[in-house]
């Protein structure tokens, strides 16, 4: 498929805000099913020899394509220390994990990937010996997968997740963020590696579509907050994780993402969302209601939600919303010195303190 037509479909999602789907619709054929008691971790004595067979290989495979994409590596000094972690990176070829394993270099990985990724043919079985774990549908397979990701942080394995979701391919701006990397961290209690993956043109191809260097950048860990629930730790990490992608992208590119203007279905999308958040829906009462004893209203409570730069595609604040910047909490945008013509906003930092009354 010519690349140029996808980047026309990718221009066309972008502008419906659809970030997270694939492109295109993935074939269901000939697919390995992911069940119940699916063997994530490759159990019994061939599977194990097969798994370091192929991990070797997938680490070659990083070394051998790391020159086709003149790839380049910033921040390789962040993994120092790190044991089991999970990975975040954005999804822009179908060979960046291997480019990702090229960063992360002897340490054991594995790869989470869509189920319609888990082909019943050699090249499936030789994806699941490097480490891939598809993830099937169903409360069962879900806690099966969980189960498997905490096996693998507990054993000091690093787990990449595509929290952007699909494949896009040499993508360049910041996508919104799916929950399960950074909710997996949370419960496991392990940090976040966010990466991320920036191009630099250099050339042209036969279809019009310049050829790009690849640089993969990597941040620092980003660890759970001990005095944090579950469900703040993911809200916490994920918004941190994409703060960082944004500061990348500005660095990079010497400006914020300006993306495509929005479609009328899109706007409209949007439009009845905050309808719904901000105009509860209320029951008619068809009888009277019975006298109750009224409670005391409880005492106003606000708590910190972590948000990122107001550029966030998807970000819709809520009404009583009270936004203050966090430069503790996130990743410095560049100076503006530094950048001709780039205005920094909220303070010059890309995350922001948001307080809302719980």
């Amino acid at each position: 498929m010519k690349k140029k037509y996808l980047v026309e479909k990718e221009r066309e999602k972008e502008s419906a805000r659809d970030f997270n789907t694939p492109l295109f619709a993935p074939s269901r054929k000939n697919l390995l099913p992911v069940t119940p008691d699916y063997d994530y971790m490759r159990s019994g004595v061939f599977n194990s020899f097969a798994s370091a067979v192929c991990e070797g290989a997938f680490l070659a495979a990083g070394g051998i394509l790391s020159p086709v994409f003149r790839l380049k590596i910033v921040g390789r000094e962040n993994l120092r220390g790190v044991g089991g972690a999970i990975i975040t990176s954005n999804h822009i070829s179908p060979f960046d994990c291997a480019l990702v394993k090229r960063a992360v270099g002897r340490q054991r990985m594995k790869i989470t990937v869509a189920d319609f990724n888990n082909w019943d043919n050699i090249g499936g079985a030789i994806l699941r010996a490097s480490g891939t774990m598809p993830m099937g549908g169903g409360i069962a397979c879900r806690k099966n997968l969980s189960d498997a990701i905490k096996a693998s942080v507990n054993d000091g394995r690093l787990v990449l997740f595509y929290p952007e979701g699909a494949l896009w391919w040499c993508y360049e701006k910041p996508r919104p963020l799916l929950d399960g990397a950074f909710y997996s961290a949370a419960k496991n209690k392990v940090p976040v590696v966010p990466m991320f993956f920036t191009f630099e043109d250099y050339g042209r191809e036969r279809d019009g579509i310049r050829k790009k260097r690849f640089t993969l950048h990597i941040g620092k860990p980003i660890y759970p907050d001990a005095v944090l629930s579950v469900h703040q730790n993911t809200v916490r990490m994920k918004e941190l994780t994409y703060s960082f992608n944004l500061a990348t992208y500005i660095k990079a590119y010497g400006h914020e993402p300006e993306y495509l203007p929005e479609t009328a279905a899109a706007a409209a999308v949007d439009e009845k969302v905050a309808a719904i958040a901000i105009q509860p829906v209320e029951a008619p009462d068809k009888r009277p209601a019975k006298p109750t004893e009224r409670r005391p209203e409880p005492e106003e409570r606000r708590a910190p939600v972590f948000r990122p730069s107001p550029s966030y595609p998807s970000y819709h604040p809520f009404p009583g919303d009270e936004m203050t910047p966090a430069p503790e909490y996130g990743y410095e945008y560049p100076d503006e010195e530094a950048v001709p013509g780039f205005q920094t906003s909220g303070g010059g930092v890309a995350a922001f303190t948001v307080t809302r009354k719980i």
